[in-house]
Formats: C-alpha cells, structure tokens, sequence
C-alpha cells in the first residue's frame, strides 16, 4: 500500500507544487530589487532632457525603468483576507520600505488576478487586495499612506498569459515611484 501512496504523491507533486509554501523574500533583496539606480558618473557634464519641442535625435523617447519587485501574496480563496504566508512577505516588505535606503520613496501597490471570473469582479478583487497590503503595511510598519499607491489592474497583464488560471498570475508587483512628498 505504501508503495502506490508514494506513486501517487509522486505524481501530484508537481500539480501541487505552485501552492506550496514559498520563501518570503529578505528584506536586503527587496531594497536591491526596489532602490533607483546610482546616477552614472558624468565627469561634471549635466545631462538635461531634450527641451519641449526641440527635434528627437532618435525618434523615440527612452523608457525610464522604475524599480520593481513581484511578491507572491497569498489571500483566502475569493477574499482579500492575508493569509499567514502573505504576513511573512509583507513583514519583509515593510523592512525594505522603512530601511534607510527606501524611507523617502513612494511606492506603487499593484495587485494581480489569474482569470477565474469576470474581468469587472478581478478588477475589484485585485483592487481589494491591493488596498489590504497598503492597510497592512500603514497599520503594522507605521508607513504613511502618501507613500503607498495601491492599484488594482485585474488579470490585464498576466505573468503567464499561455495559463491564465496559474497561481503566478495572482501576485502583487512593488514599483518604486521616485520620491515621496
């Protein structure tokens, strides 16, 4: 018997592996992941934008990256009640945000749904669960609400659009939005 319960769970694996628990990232990798990038060296040379109206030397105006991590935040099913899992990521999360480094930054809350359901009610779901980390991080790190911008956008951009009901798709993205005030 115990030889076909192992072939079972052998099989399983890897269909359950997506909602096993996940390690919360550390509080040092999400300051790297979301600190701007040091200013290059310039030798004293001042680099100004181009002027309003002055002629595009290339055609197209460069992409300005912000600073971005994506957290896997698990809720209760249907809710946007944390789970124990998603305090742990969320207590990391708030280290980063109150570190030295990230204190003067403002920080975009962007939360994500698979595409189980409506796209009206994942809009509102992922907005609900967007505004329950921005509660979570103001009530629990003392984070203050002008540094917080959440924003719920549904399963609009999914992280793996070839499987739209994957858990990867339901996550929350942290965007650095230069500095706060």
């Amino acid at each position: 018997m115990r030889p076909m319960l192992l072939a079972v769970l052998l099989l399983a694996a890897p269909a359950l592996a997506p909602f096993a628990l996940a390690q919360a990232p550390t509080p040092q990798s999400l300051i790297e992941q979301l600190r701007p990038p040091e200013p290059q060296d310039t030798r004293g040379v001042l680099r100004l934008p181009p002027s309003p109206g002055a002629p595009s030397t290339s055609g197209v105006a460069p992409a300005v990256a912000r600073p971005q991590a994506t957290l896997q935040v698990n809720f209760g099913f249907d809710s946007a009640e944390l789970t124990p899992q998603a305090i742990t990521v969320l207590d990391s999360l708030g280290q980063a945000l109150t570190s030295r480094t990230l204190t003067l930054y403002r920080f975009r809350l962007v939360g994500h749904t698979d595409a189980k359901g409506s796209e009206a009610y994942n809009l509102a779901l992922s907005q609900r669960r967007a505004d329950a980390v921005a509660r979570y991080l103001r009530e629990r790190w003392d984070i203050d609400a002008t540094r917080l911008v959440p924003e719920g956008r549904g399963f609009r951009e999914l992280a793996d659009p070839a499987q739209p009901l994957s858990p990867a798709n339901r996550r929350v993205v942290v965007i650095n939005e230069g500095p706060a005030g």
